[in-house]
């Protein structure tokens, strides 16, 4: 049977029957311990251990196996200790030997040789391939990058910077090392090409206002492909806003795109009656496109020009002088436009005496100029019939503020007066009663009649 050495103990070589009958024989047992001279130590007491049991107690040995020939690796020195021989073997770090089971013979315990681990071999030739296989790798990558960043380079500058996005392969690491601003400049030919406007100049404004490339170039035609993508979608506010600044610069053919986009622009407006803002910038575009010399332009700005008219003329009619101005000031040289702006200043008091009375036949002047202040203003002096004994006479301060009149005109109330529509009221009682005194009827700058309410007499009176 063989024994390990590194693990003796008697009881394993004792029958169950007889260990079932002794005392316990735990001081004879030999312990196992991990120091190798210890188990050196130990493997040479083994058979005196052994022989304390007498031959009933023992197992019988089986017929040892004949042993292997091993060959030697080294030569060893060995180390005969007792009746037990121990070869040292050389320490090997990556692989353990396999402990060798002793083999008892004759009581007697015979520790077999330890074969040594191989060698353990050097590194460094593979760890320099790789560190040279990496470097290659590197470098030949590097090269690629800059070749494809020419080659980049050479279709964004001709226009087809979709195209080298597209087609090269980029290490962007080392483009920021060299080129911090070619990466967003390649971004922004995308965003071209895919329509993404805004995100285009995001991209290109800083670049374009730093000088980068041509970026200010590619700005300026993606102003152009949203200009036409606008107008094709009938956004004539966008286009315009984006085309004239174009066609100042007479960019392709931005400046033709203008003026047909204004021109539609402008009319689109102007079909907006109700909002005098776009209505205003509407006759703007028109005004200016026929300026320019535009046919079209002219022709847009006489069907606007009528479109804005009878809708001022609508609005004055309904009594909304300040809006029906608003209209009548954009057309103001369109058919009778000018006197409804008389007419409107009017009834704000606004316009003169004169310019009221040179219209004073046309729509409701001649109504506006029996009210306050024009009647007031138009009676200043001295009114007499054709004797010299009736009278009127109105006088004003020198700011013109107030008025004062005197008559001898029969009439039934004396004190503050007001004058609406031509008539003569008298506030009576504290102002709390109006009564009609004079109508008043212009018939000339010079002449006028007068009907008193007193006794139903029309006496006709000259500015003296």
């Amino acid at each position: 049977m063989s024994v390990s050495a590194f693990d003796v103990n008697p009881e394993k070589l004792l029958r169950p029957e007889w260990k079932e009958n002794q005392p316990d024989t735990k001081a004879a047992r030999l312990p196992v311990v991990q120091d190798g001279l210890q188990r050196t130590e130990l493997a040479a007491k083994a058979p005196e251990i052994l022989r304390h049991y007498p031959e009933e107690a023992l197992l019988p040995l089986p017929v040892p196996e004949e042993p292997k020939e091993i060959a030697p690796v080294a030569p060893v020195d060995p180390v005969a200790v007792g009746t037990v021989t121990i070869v040292p073997a050389e320490p090997t770090d990556p692989v353990p030997a396999e402990p060798q089971v002793p083999v008892v013979e004759d009581h007697r315990v015979t520790v077999e040789p330890t074969i040594p681990g191989p060698k353990k071999k050097k590194r460094w030739p593979g760890i320099l391939a790789a560190v040279a296989a990496l470097i290659l790798v590197g470098s030949l990558g590097i090269w690629y990058h800059f070749k494809t960043y020419e080659h980049a380079v050479g279709l964004a500058t001709s226009g087809l910077g979709l195209k080298a996005a597209d087609d090269t392969i980029f290490l962007p690491f080392l483009t920021n090392l060299h080129d911090p601003e070619f990466l967003p400049y390649l971004d922004g030919h995308v965003a071209l090409g895919n329509g993404e406007y805004v995100r285009c100049r995001e991209l290109l404004e800083p670049l374009a206002d730093a000088g980068y490339r041509d970026a200010d170039e590619v700005l300026r035609l993606a102003s152009y492909r949203e200009a036409c993508d606008a107008q094709d979608n009938g956004d004539y506010a966008r286009a315009v806003e984006l085309l004239k600044p174009l066609a100042k610069q007479r960019y392709a053919d931005s400046w033709q795109r203008y003026c047909q986009v204004r021109v539609s622009y402008g009319l689109q407006q102007v079909r907006r009656t109700a909002n005098i803002d776009a209505v205003t910038s509407g006759m703007q575009l028109l005004k200016e496109a026929a300026a320019d010399g535009d046919s079209a332009g002219r022709n847009a700005l006489e069907d606007a020009s009528s479109i804005v008219y009878r809708h001022a003329v609508s609005l004055y009619n309904q009594e909304e002088s300040s809006d029906a101005l608003a209209y009548f000031e954009l057309v103001k040289d369109y058919e009778d436009a000018d006197k409804y702006i008389i007419l409107c200043n009017a009834y704000w008091g606004t316009a003169t005496l004169q310019q009221l009375w040179e219209i004073r036949d046309f729509a409701n002047a001649g109504d506006l100029l029996l009210c306050q202040p024009y009647i007031c203003e138009f009676l200043l002096g001295n009114w007499k019939n054709g004797n010299g004994y009736y009278y009127f006479k109105m006088e004003a301060n020198s700011h013109n503020y107030a008025y004062y009149s005197s008559y001898n005109i029969p009439w039934q109330y004396n004190g503050d007066f007001e004058i609406r529509d031509g008539i003569y009221y008298v506030y009576h009682n504290g102002g709390k009663v109006m009564y009609e005194e004079f109508r008043f009827t212009i018939v000339s700058w010079d002449k006028i009649t007068v009907y008193a309410y007193k006794n139903g007499t029309t006496y006709t009176l000259y500015r003296q």
